[in-house]
């Protein structure tokens, strides 16, 4: 199917929606589980942190940070949180696409596709102006960015990749350890520091240091959703030594300040 072709098409309809979810981010926990479900959309999911046990067909993979997950209309499917894993926090939207994928497809370990996909979510609500083609835009560029990574994904040399325990071992490391550093994380593995930063780049595509800064912008969020402390204490907990900048951080990462987030939060 000619995807790219049928967006460029301006004829063509495209939306998207929540269908009864009120954020399109969701941090699980542990025990999550959505048992099996078949929707009459496509699913879009992309995944920032932790992983997923997905099963499709009978055959489960294990899915994660990074990666993107498109589910056709009519297929049934079954996620979790994998044993020993981290639980995930991702994005999940329903597509409208201007003809039905028949397979689902999952794309791993592609780049920080974060802003387009938060970009999208802006444009659920009705009545903007220009949305169709806006829409029609994002989705471009998502779909070309997940090509081109599929692309470079075959060619790399895979043997350059942190294997399952390595990748569980560091993220278990980071979870006890929010004040990690890069040179922390090698030594965990018993890597020099330049050896490991190019394996790390090769697992989470991204570098060591924006990865612990993800993490601890992923549990001061976590920790402002669940407990009372005040956000100046949990910036210093978390190793921001200026409580502006870990509120610029925040911002820019989640959308809002951290007050107003934790209003969000708590409703």
């Amino acid at each position: 199917m000619d995807l790219l072709g049928d967006l460029l098409d301006p004829t063509a309809s495209v939306d998207l929606s929540l269908e009864g979810h009120p954020t399109a981010y969701i941090k699980a926990f542990p025990a999550w589980d959505t048992g099996f479900l078949t929707l009459s959309q496509h699913l879009l999911y992309y995944l920032e942190s932790g992983a997923i046990s997905l099963e499709l067909n009978g055959q489960t993979t294990v899915v994660r940070m990074g990666s993107v997950i498109i589910l056709p209309p009519g297929q049934k499917f079954r996620m979790w949180v994998p044993v020993g894993e981290l639980p995930p926090a991702f994005w999940r939207l329903r597509l409208d696409l201007p003809r039905p994928w028949t397979a689902a497809v999952v794309w791993p370990h592609s780049a920080n596709l974060q802003p387009v996909v938060a970009a999208l979510v802006e444009e659920i609500p009705a009545g903007f102006p220009y949305r169709q083609e806006r829409i029609r835009g994002l989705l471009i560029v998502l779909f070309s960015q997940l090509a081109r990574d599929a692309t470079v994904t075959v060619a790399r040399d895979r043997e350059t990749s942190f294997d399952a325990i390595a990748r569980q071992r560091l993220e278990c490391h980071v979870a006890q350890n929010p004040l990690a550093t890069p040179r922390d994380l090698a030594k965990q593995l018993d890597l020099t520091l330049d050896y490991f930063t190019r394996r790390f780049r090769e697992t989470y595509g991204i570098p060591p240091r924006a990865w612990l800064l993800e993490q601890r912008l992923q549990s001061a969020a976590m920790m402002l959703t669940e407990g009372s402390e005040d956000a100046a204490d949990i910036a210093t907990r978390l190793g921001f030594s200026d409580p502006r900048r870990f509120s610029r951080r925040f911002r820019q990462r989640f959308g809002n300040p951290p007050g107003r987030f934790r209003q969000i939060a708590h409703g």
